[in-house]
């Protein structure tokens, strides 16, 4: 395998040229945070990413050049959360201070501040519109506020832990939360739904044995996928709220997981691998083992490449070629 190693200021980036009978190796591996990479969220174009680490930065990446393209800061502490706006023209970061800032790109101009939480912003994502940002909190609520005005709109309350997931579904008529605590044993491992536009309180799916660490909806929305500390990761059918699938090989926790289109999944454990599952099947039809510590955060980009990060201040990008066949295909927007 050829490596190639090029240097951007402080920013290495190493870029590996590979071929598919090889074992799968990421294309660039950016470096640049000191210290774990815990949130990952791609930008509508495929082509910038935004990181949060413990380091209490932001880093705006861009995967073409292979570049980090600004440094947005400053939080209070620790950049627990990171999502793009559906027009990639901002930014949201949540903090260990419990507040959410918007930032423009890729500029990294701050325009507001939204005191949200009276603790960590665990999570937070934009409506598919932009209007709204939904976020979570170890405050054991979710809330929505409006993005522009930083108005609050509704608090959601029924989890009796952290809210560490908060997901809206590609339409925006639901949002789905997931709870559960490493300080607290037993915890509220439940998975809840709520409607999008209110924050009304719709269901309650049950069957995680250990705290949920992330859910995501499937494009057309009617399927949910959650991970799991019980190294799990399981498949929802909303109208029948029942587990259709319960994908199983990760040896440890399994703080993140994402849909790459209908048929396909990816997962990320603290077994340092990641994982790509297909059309159901409860075997993983690719392994990726690159990460050299505990992985905490994946993301999909729109065009179905992959970003994976964690405790080894790494994040690594998995392009398109290096899935299954059943994962290369996009789903409708």
């Amino acid at each position: 395998m050829l490596r190639k190693v090029l240097v951007f200021g402080s920013v290495l980036a190493t870029l590996n040229t590979f071929s598919l009978g090889a074992a799968p190796t990421a294309e660039v591996t950016l470096e640049g945070h000191d210290g774990r990479v815990w949130a990952l969220d791609h930008g509508p174009n495929s082509r910038f990413l935004v990181s949060g680490g413990t380091d209490g930065t932001a880093r705006l990446w861009d995967k073409k050049t292979a570049t980090m393209v600004n440094i947005l800061r400053p939080h209070d502490g620790r950049v627990r959360s990171v999502a793009f706006a559906p027009d990639g023209r901002r930014v949201a970061t949540g903090d260990y201070g419990g507040k959410i800032r918007i930032w423009s790109v890729p500029d990294g101009r701050l325009l507001h501040a939204i005191q949200a939480h009276g603790e960590v912003v665990r999570d937070l994502v934009f409506s598919p519109n932009g209007r709204r940002i939904a976020t979570s909190s170890y405050d054991k609520s979710a809330r929505l506020w409006d993005a522009m005005s930083g108005k609050r709109i509704a608090t959601m309350m029924g989890h009796t832990d952290t809210v560490n997931t908060i997901a809206f579904s590609r339409d925006g008529t639901l949002i789905a939360t997931g709870s559960g605590s490493v300080f607290n044993s037993p915890s509220d491992y439940s998975i809840r739904l709520w409607d999008g536009r209110t924050g009304d309180p719709l269901a309650t799916l049950s069957g995680h044995s250990d705290n949920v660490r992330e859910v995501q909806f499937s494009p057309d929305g009617k399927r949910l996928a959650s991970s799991s500390d019980d190294r799990t990761v399981r498949l929802w059918n909303l109208a029948t709220q029942s587990v259709t699938a319960t994908f199983r090989g990760h040896e440890s926790d399994i703080p993140g997981v994402a849909f790459v289109n209908a048929d396909c999944l990816v997962s990320v454990s603290y077994d340092t691998t990641v994982r790509i599952w297909v059309d159901r099947k409860t075997t993983a039809a690719r392994v990726f083992d690159q990460h050299t510590e505990d992985v905490w955060a994946v993301s999909v980009a729109p065009d179905g490449s992959i970003a994976t990060a964690g405790d080894d201040s790494t994040i690594r990008l998995w392009p398109v070629a290096q899935l299954p066949t059943a994962c290369r295909k996009q789903s409708p927007n």
